[in-house]
């Protein structure tokens, strides 16, 4: 009704809300995206299902997504009820490497020697193919990014193009390699094309030109993070080409750090790109990589953050928010982790001078959102007049 209030806020303002205590002050909970499996969102499911639920039994949480495991969340929730709402697609003709490279044979005007050598290569079927780990994970992937095929890929797909006015967006890991990919596409494309990059990182009006038109006998080209799968829609697609890889946080043992690590899709997100061709007509994806790989070597679904990074943050946050102890209280989450993780994160906590029990260097390293240890740097390089060097180390 004209009534009702939406406030639209991240996971991380909602946590600091029920931080502070009191009543939430709502009647809903629509937690969005939840297919991501963050860490923060998955500790917001425990808090709200844990806590607030108990203490307001009358709030609805409603959990969304495109790509959603719903029987999993369902499940978690006591059984609550699942509604699926199917969106309009057309049919999406899904090609894989093979045939990809067989269109750069048939459209090799753009074509570079090495996008046409690297052509041959991905003619042939793969002799073997990463598989997912034990733990779930997605396989790492085996080399960087062949901008020259890629681009020898788009501009095949264009000149096969059956209409003037359909977009192709291509799905990239991360800035440095979308940045890369623009470049090399302006380049070779010429006045023909219309490249626009879309990630994070951009300002809010250069985002914003990914869905506008493109200027009169240019084809629009986005080349995207996956940002593109679900969070935004771009309209004017048609065609979409897939390189199958994602920048996830990884646990890097010998630094004893979380970094950001390039690894294949999961199949789930694989199926959202290739929506993303059919929302106004029939579409095509090009998944850059073997049918075989896809079929066997995908996760069904991205494994979850808190399984495969560090907890020290985390169990901070449990600590903060006087939740009780870390272990028993995680235990209750979606997917828990495992016990050892956690103590280990306490471990790091205790070295930290963070916890055991909640210090007051905690409760300050509790509310920057980072890695304990940079928090703690950070925190005593303001204390000592060193914050500019800090931050630079940082």
């Amino acid at each position: 009704s004209s009534r009702t209030r939406l406030e639209f806020c991240t996971v991380g303002v909602l946590l600091r809300r029920l931080q502070r205590g009191g009543p939430l002050d709502a009647t809903h909970v629509v937690v969005d995206e939840a297919h991501e499996r963050d860490v923060l969102t998955d500790f917001l499911l425990v808090v709200l299902k844990t806590r607030v639920l108990p203490a307001c039994p009358g709030l609805k949480v409603v959990v969304m997504s495109a790509t959603l495991n719903a029987a999993l969340f369902a499940d978690y929730f006591g059984g609550a009820a699942v509604l699926d709402i199917p969106g309009r697609l057309h049919d999406v003709a899904v090609r894989y490497v093979d045939a990809a490279a067989a269109l750069v044979k048939k459209y090799p005007a753009k074509a570079s020697r090495r996008a046409l050598e690297a052509a041959n290569r991905h003619a042939r079927p793969p002799a073997s193919i990463p598989e997912a780990g034990d733990d779930g994970l997605a396989p790492a992937v085996d080399g960087p990014v062949d901008v020259d095929f890629v681009c020898a890929v788009v501009a095949a797909a264009a000149a096969a193009a059956t209409n003037d006015d359909g977009a192709i967006l291509v799905f990239a890991p991360g800035a440095a390699e979308i940045d890369n990919l623009v470049r090399e596409l302006r380049r070779s494309l010429g006045d023909g094309a219309w490249v626009l990059p879309m990630h994070g990182g951009l300002t809010s009006r250069d985002q914003h030109r990914v869905f506008q038109r493109p200027p009169p006998g240019a084809r629009k080209v986005v080349v995207a993070t996956n940002v593109a799968e679900t969070s935004i829609t771009i309209d004017d697609v048609d065609c979409v080409v897939d390189l199958g890889r994602v920048k996830e946080l990884r646990y890097v043992s010998a630094a004893d750090v979380s970094a950001l690590a390039e690894v294949y899709t999961s199949r789930a997100a694989a199926t959202q790109r290739a929506g993303r061709a059919g929302r106004v007509r029939a579409g095509a994806c090009y998944r850059l990589y073997p049918r075989k790989l896809h079929d066997e070597g995908l996760p069904a679904h991205t494994a979850p953050e808190m399984l495969r990074t560090p907890l020290a943050d985390v169990v901070l946050k449990v600590l903060r928010l006087g939740f009780g102890g870390p272990k028993a209280f995680l235990a209750r989450a979606l997917q828990p982790p495992r016990p050892e993780s956690v103590d280990a994160a306490l471990r790091d906590l205790v070295a930290v001078g963070a916890a055991w029990v909640l210090t007051p260097l905690g409760r300050h390293v509790a509310d920057l959102p980072m890695d304990c240890r940079v928090a703690k740097l950070l925190i005593y390089g303001a204390i000592f007049g060193a914050a500019e060097p800090c931050l630079t180390l940082a």
